[in-house]
């Protein structure tokens, strides 16, 4: 009888050591695209891959040669992430599809379009993870983060995020930013470290209706 996912799961862990268990939750970079060098990150602890800018090759074909060496360097094979929401956070120059900055106010079925076809491309350049949906709610324009968003009201960016989540489908593991909620916090996290008075009351009316519509 085939083992299950969780049986699978539950062995690959109980096998491990501390060192390794506490690997596989974290993501490291090392510049350059470069497959040795990022094998060796790997084999230096962190059991996850995150791609920035520097990590990006000359096009699809290349991307992929890059992943699928990493990939087959570790068991069990790492994920290997990117932010790719399209617009203003893009990794991959080939990457034009529309972005939040295009998609405020459309029918959900265009967002689930846009990431339906950016899940084509990471899967293509061997990518599993994206932290490409933001999922945060801000008060207005003024916001750093509003170009990024799919509008300034909960409901709206909740259709949104479902949508770009039954986009990425199977083919990408969908990651949600920022939890708990930019919106709420004035200011840019790059840079200083927002906060709000926001009750947790307030909170599950407000920036956490696009998540728990994402995780749904």
């Amino acid at each position: 009888m085939p083992q299950t996912d969780e049986a699978r799961a539950a062995a690959l862990v109980a096998g491990m050591s501390t060192i390794e268990r506490a690997g596989v939750v974290v993501m490291g970079h090392a510049p350059g695209t470069d497959p040795a060098a990022l094998v060796g990150l790997l084999e230096s602890g962190p059991q996850g891959l995150i791609l920035m800018g520097d990590n990006i090759a000359a096009d699809p074909d290349a991307q992929r040669l890059v992943s699928d060496a990493v990939a087959s360097s570790i068991t069990p094979a790492p994920l290997i992430a990117i932010d790719e929401e399209g617009g203003d956070v893009t990794r991959l120059p080939w990457d034009d599809l529309p972005s939040a900055r295009d998609l405020k106010g459309a029918d959900p079925s265009a967002v689930t379009a846009a990431f339906d076809a950016r899940a084509d491309l990471l899967g293509a350049a061997g990518i599993t993870v994206n932290f490409g949906i933001v999922a945060d709610v801000p008060p207005d324009d003024s916001s750093f983060i509003f170009s990024r968003a799919y509008g300034t009201d909960p409901e709206v960016v909740a259709h949104a995020v479902r949508a770009a989540v039954d986009g990425e489908g199977d083919r990408v593991l969908s990651t949600l930013k920022h939890f708990p909620g930019h919106g709420a916090a004035s200011g840019d996290s790059h840079s200083s470290i927002p906060t709000t008075d926001e009750t947790y009351v307030e909170w599950l009316g407000s920036d956490a209706v696009p998540f728990a519509a994402g995780i749904d």
